[in-house]
Parts: C-alpha cells; sequence; structure tokens
C-alpha cells in the first residue's frame, strides 16, 4: 500500500491543489462561523442579527486595517 504524504513545501509546488484546499478551507470555515452566528446572536430577530454581524464585521475590518497601517 502508497501513502502519500504532503508536505508543506510540497503541496506549495501544486499551486491549483493549493488554491482548491485554500479554497474548501475558507469556505467550511464561513459556513461554521454564519451557522453559529445563527444560533446564538439575536435568533429570534433576523433584521438585529444582521446588523449586528455587520456592525461586529465592519469594527473587525477596521481595527485590523490599523493594526497594518502602524505596522
Amino acid at each position: 500500500m502508497m501513502q502519500i504524504a504532503l508536505h508543506d513545501k510540497e503541496l506549495m509546488k501544486i499551486p491549483l491543489l493549493s488554491a482548491c484546499v485554500a479554497l474548501f478551507a475558507t469556505a467550511i470555515t464561513w459556513r461554521g462561523i454564519w451557522v453559529l452566528a445563527d444560533a446564538y446572536l439575536y435568533p429570534t430577530n433576523p433584521a438585529l442579527s444582521a446588523l449586528w454581524s455587520f456592525v461586529l464585521g465592519l469594527f473587525s475590518f477596521l481595527m485590523l486595517k490599523l493594526v497594518i497601517k502602524h505596522r
């Protein structure tokens, strides 16, 4: 039985595979975050939940931009 082991350096040599893995990981991560937000962030009021999600996302983006700017 042959085993295939892809290490980080070997994976980077295969750009299409690397991009597919990154795409899949990103999609699964955002799906999980979305499900948790629907379940815990004002589950009975979708409009308020969407508003708070937007505000938290915008705040996170602005904080990240400030951190990167001051590096």
